[in-house]
C-alpha cells in the first residue's frame, strides 16, 4: 500500500461488538462530530488519563 508522505493522518481500522458502533454513531450524530473525531478525543483522554495513574 503506497501512501503520501504528505498526508497528515494515518487510518486505523478497529472492530467491536455492534452495539459499540451503534453508540459510537449516536454519539458523534449528537454532538455534530464525525466518528472520527470523537474517537481521536476518546483516545486522548484515555491517554490523559493512563498518564495520571501511573
Amino acid at each position: 500500500m503506497t501512501v503520501s508522505s504528505s498526508r497528515k493522518t494515518r487510518v486505523i481500522s478497529i472492530s467491536g461488538p455492534p452495539e459499540m458502533y451503534e453508540a459510537i454513531e449516536e454519539a458523534a450524530r449528537a454532538e455534530q462530530r464525525t466518528k472520527s473525531e470523537l474517537m481521536r478525543e476518546a483516545f486522548r483522554i484515555e491517554c490523559a488519563v493512563a498518564v495520571t495513574q501511573r
